[in-house]
């Protein structure tokens, strides 16, 4: 367009006069220069942005241009300088007020002896066109994500518009489908008298809604649910909009619900627990056979009655109050008493439920006959009565916490002992009555360190109220619930200050004992072997027997000294290599008794729980079956062994059978006659240790002569 003319007869100049034929046109025009600034502008383009001409002609068009918009603007106009102009371009423009709309531009050149001189360019406001696109492009995107089937229909209830969904069911394409005869509305118009979807198109129904089942190629057999409305025009109805939802697992949980009804009324029958329906007036609605059966009524006496009639602790309005309050698909449970046809008062326990029954608010309640339960109860509380009243007889001070070490309970005697009553350390950590935090850590220690053994024994040091403090042996345990499970620890705490006293005299006595004994033994000794050294015949054999006899004193002292010994110690049981300690045994036994003949039968590395003396015990039945040997080479036999349940150490002779005097010693531990000698003591200190290792001592006759003697630990 080299020679155009144009109204504004500057090509580079705007112009601001009025009338020209710009403003006659009548879309927003606006004409540009080479540079992009705008000459000119009309009145529709004043009036659609709200800006003033002297704000608009000889700025860069750019200006009013959003952002977004600005890179396309220099490139189309670019085009609109070297080609026969653009059309459809789409820009957004900032109006005066700030809004933003959307225009389709078109533009012309003008070119003067091949130049381009200005552009000329005319546009429409298509914000609300675009709007309305973007909402039929949500609404169509919406309508195909949509899970039910949306169809219009025309009014021979052809497929007009479909979603693909619902294409999908008939295996093709919405574009497919449209135009074509639905399957549905026949069989839905089955459904009815007359002709229903008529009815909807003359306005005489607002709507149809209902289920049908019909087969699908790409969906197979369908129960569906539909509504169909009038599709409404202006004011005029255009066809029926039909949505409809593939309901087949719903229908069929529905059937299966109504089987489980059905079921379910027969297992109500079949229950051994009473179940009943009853109104807000607490009429029975309906009982099982159980009610019956229980109650002694007949079914019409009973749905005849009302709940009052059966349990005499209702007030009235009760059960009308309680389906005014009870929440749904809650359970209440509560305790009461009914009264059977016979007079009969049966104890039990009722859950409540609130339903729906024929439309209405009911109540379905189960009861469960606990007269057993009662009884139990009742013997549990003489029971529990009877553990309360041992427990507080105990004389031993007794003191139970919970798995924090905190306090629960404590017995008389505890207080007794310490000095503090329950309430003024329950809750307390039972450090409390510790001497010190040592003492504490040590137990937790303890604790920790026995977690698989039943029980155990520690000697602590506790601090009384009055802040006196004194050694403690404690019996700990676990404390377990009726499932097993740790809930607490029981301490049984037993004052051994005396006990220690005792032993702390005895160990001195025992001490000076042997220093004096020994001293003066060893004199009596030297005089004798003087004697002996010096003198012939009877004076000589008298030495000799003192000789004699002040050796077995010494080893008598010996053995009471080892017994002293052991009964001060802690006696705890430990894990020993028994077999490997009896062969150490039987090869010192060999180098000290050179003429002994012991044969053995050991497993190395049979171990058991003992405390650390049993070799002292096995050593000491060792040395017994030799030096009470008639023979000058005693034959001894030894043998270990061990099975799941315990292990046997056995030692056996040939010597006389032992008197019975020692075996009551050996198996019973009876206390040692002064008319004893010093083997006696030996056996009382065989039986001290096995006892302390929990184990049991065996001693059988063998004939014609000899002794087995087996001690047995546990494995």
């Amino acid at each position: 367009m080299a020679n155009n003319s144009n109204a504004d007869s500057n090509p580079t100049t705007p112009s601001s006069s009025k009338g020209s034929l710009r403003d006659f046109v009548p879309h927003p025009y606006h004409s540009l220069n080479s540079d992009g600034e705008i000459l000119s502008v009309n009145d529709a383009w004043i009036d659609l942005l709200g800006y003033e001409r002297d704000e608009v002609e000889g700025r860069w068009f750019g200006e009013f241009l959003a952002n977004d918009s600005v890179e396309e603007f220099e490139s189309r106009f670019s085009e609109l300088q070297s080609t026969d102009g653009v059309s459809n371009v789409e820009f957004e423009m900032q109006c005066a007020d700030g809004d933003t709309i959307i225009v389709s531009c078109d533009g012309i050149p003008e070119y003067d002896d091949g130049d381009f001189v200005r552009g000329h360019c005319q546009f429409a406001d298509i914000t609300e066109l675009k709007e309305r696109a973007r909402e039929l492009r949500q609404f169509e995107r919406l309508t195909n994500s949509m899970l039910e089937s949306a169809v219009i229909y025309d009014d021979a209830g052809r497929f007009v518009t479909v979603n693909t969904h619902l294409a999908n069911w008939y295996e093709t394409t919405p574009d497919d489908l449209e135009g074509t005869d639905s399957n549905l509305i026949p069989l839905i118009q089955e459904q009815y008298d007359g002709d229903p979807y008529q009815e909807l198109l003359d306005g005489e129904r607002e709507e149809l809604q209902g289920r049908v089942e019909a087969n699908f190629p790409g969906h197979g057999h369908a129960v569906l649910e539909f509504r169909l409305t009038p599709l409404k025009v202006d004011g005029s109805i255009e066809g029926v909009v039909g949505v409809t939802r593939d309901i087949t697992k719903r229908a069929e949980r529905e059937r299966e619900i109504r089987r489980a009804r059905e079921e379910y009324q027969e297992l109500v029958n079949g229950m051994n627990d009473t179940a009943w329906v009853i109104d807000h007036t607490g009429d029975f609605l309906a009982v099982n056979d159980a009610a019956v059966e229980k109650l002694g009524y007949t079914r019409e006496e009973l749905t005849a009655m009302s709940a009052y009639e059966i349990d005499a602790s209702l007030d009235d309005g009760e059960i009308a109050d309680l389906i005014e309050s009870m929440p749904e698909d809650e359970v209440q449970v509560f305790e009461t008493v009914h009264r059977a046809k016979n007079g009969e008062e049966i104890p039990v326990e009722i859950s409540s439920t609130l339903i729906s029954y024929r439309g209405e608010s009911a109540i379905l309640s189960i009861a469960r006959d606990i007269t057993q339960r009662k009884r139990q109860e009742r013997d549990l509380q003489r029971q529990k009565r009877r553990y309360e009243s041992l427990f507080n007889s105990i004389r031993d001070a007794i003191l139970v916490a919970d798995t924090n070490r905190r306090i629960i309970n404590c017995n008389p005697a505890f207080t007794d002992l310490f000095g503090y009553e329950l309430q003024e350390i329950e809750e307390k950590p039972t450090q409390y009555v510790y001497e010190s935090g040592k003492q504490f850590e040590a137990m937790g220690e303890a604790l920790e360190g026995h977690i698989d053994d039943p029980e155990f024994t520690q000697t602590i040091s506790y601090e009384k109220k009055s802040g006196q403090t004194f050694p403690g042996e404690t019996n700990a345990s676990y404390f377990r619930d009726a499932d097993g499970e740790i809930i607490g620890f029981i301490g049984i705490i037993r004052d051994i200050t005396g006990r220690i006293e005792r032993l702390r005299q005895l160990q001195m006595v025992d001490r000076i004992l042997q220093h004096n004994f020994n001293n003066d033994m060893n004199v009596i000794e030297g005089y004798a072997e003087n004697i002996e050294d010096v003198t012939t015949g009877e004076i000589a054999t008298y030495a000799e027997k003192i000789l004699e006899s002040s050796q077995k004193l010494l080893q008598t002292v010996e053995k009471e000294h080892d017994v002293t010994e052991f009964l001060a110690s802690q006696q705890e049981t430990t894990t020993l290599v028994i077999g490997s300690e009896v062969k150490t045994l039987v090869s010192d036994m060999r180098e000290r008794y050179p003429d002994a003949e012991i044969s053995t039968k050991i497993r190395s590395e049979a171990a058991a729980r003992a405390v650390p003396e049993i070799t002292l015990a096995i050593k000491e039945l060792l040395q017994n079956a030799i030096i009470h040997a008639k023979s000058d080479t005693p034959q001894i036999r030894v043998q270990v062994d061990a099975d799941d349940e315990a292990l046997k150490i056995s030692v056996s002779d040939t010597n006389p059978h032992i008197p019975e005097m020692e075996r009551k010693v050996l198996l019973e531990g009876e206390e040692v006659a002064p008319l004893y000698h010093g083997s006696g003591i030996g056996l009382w200190l065989v039986n001290l240790v096995v006892t302390h290792s929990d184990g049991i001592v065996e001693v059988e006759a063998t004939e014609p002569q000899g002794n087995e003697v087996i001690i047995r630990l546990p494995n």
